[in-house]
């Protein structure tokens, strides 16, 4: 509270200042030369994103990263899949993405589960009984991108949108 205060002072003081200075600035302007027919004014524009906006920016940039992905990678079971599905309750739908090994171990589990007339497999044991396959597909990931150039600049396209909100969620925290 109290350092937005400060800010608010100190932007006071400066158009204050900014003010009472004008008028020797437009006396200095109207003593120099005639400007030229040719000369532009620029006018550089700088805009600031609100958390949601990067948010929806780095699910872009990672829905055309996958694209980018699948039409390099040559093992059918790292193949990004993506749908739109509405959550339980809802009628919205949102774009899921999720590589082929996880779908196929998750269906796996649900038969298991409907079979013996156990429970439901969570996420959390989907993530465990497909560990050994993330970190093949993390190996694979990692040499598609040092070997495709198209690859690597959406994957730091992506990277940089995701930078950008983790730096404007730190400022905002502030």
């Amino acid at each position: 509270m109290k350092k937005k205060m400060e800010k608010k002072l100190n932007v006071l003081i400066i158009l204050v200042l900014l003010s009472a200075s004008a008028p020797c600035f437009s006396k200095a302007d109207s003593e120099q030369a005639p400007e030229k027919e040719n000369d532009i004014e620029t006018i550089e524009v700088t805009a600031k994103l609100k958390l949601h906006q990067l948010k929806y920016a780095i699910k872009q940039r990672s829905y055309e990263f996958f694209d980018v992905f699948n039409k390099y990678n040559d093992v059918p079971e790292f193949e990004v899949i993506c749908h739109y599905r509405a959550p339980k309750g809802s009628k919205i739908k949102r774009k899921e993405c999720e590589s082929r090994y996880i779908k196929a171990k998750r269906t796996q589990l649900i038969d298991i589960a409907v079979t013996t007339g156990g429970r439901l497999p969570d996420e959390g044991l989907v993530d465990i009984q497909t560990r050994v396959m993330r970190i093949e597909s993390q190996m694979h990931l990692r040499s598609l991108i040092i070997d495709n150039p198209e690859l690597q600049e959406s994957y730091s396209s992506l990277k940089d949108a995701m930078d950008r909100y983790e730096k404007h969620k730190d400022a905002s925290k502030e």
